[in-house]
């Protein structure tokens, strides 16, 4: 499913082909590096279109649909209690297939992070292979 609302300007479930392609600002140029999954990929761009203090955005693909956003951003108080309220005032109990949260990022980040509600459990879909000794797909 598709969201009905827009998180930093990205449609969670919409294809990768339409929100890779929705602003310019996320060209080759802007692209650190890709990695690429058992059933995804995620591309980490330098920057943010909108949020000027951001200095990563990182886009994550599965089956062909966006299903996380999320942004790397600088530490310091003032910063994350701004975020705080920003999620408070447009984000609290919002009806709608994904959910975001604010977290630390190691000392000196925070990570505002959008979830598709499938995300998860297209995460679960990998179980620890205790002959192998590595992660295998259950599909």
């Amino acid at each position: 499913m598709k969201a009905e609302r827009a998180f930093n300007g990205f449609i969670l479930g919409g294809t990768e082909r339409k929100e890779r392609n929705r602003f310019q600002y996320y060209s080759s140029a802007k692209l650190k590096s890709v990695k690429t999954g058992k059933i995804g990929k995620t591309y980490i761009f330098n920057g943010n279109h909108v949020t000027a203090n951001a200095e990563e955005t990182r886009l994550t693909f599965m089956f062909n649909r966006l299903l996380r956003v999320e942004l790397l951003i600088p530490y310091s108080d003032q910063t994350a209690s701004d975020y705080m309220n920003f999620l408070r005032k447009n984000f609290k109990d919002i009806d709608d297939v994904f959910e975001v949260k604010l977290s630390r990022y190691g000392r000196q980040y925070i990570l505002l992070d959008c979830r598709h509600a499938a995300y998860n459990p297209l995460m679960d879909l990998f179980s620890q292979n205790s002959a192998a000794g590595r992660n295998s797909p259950l599909l």
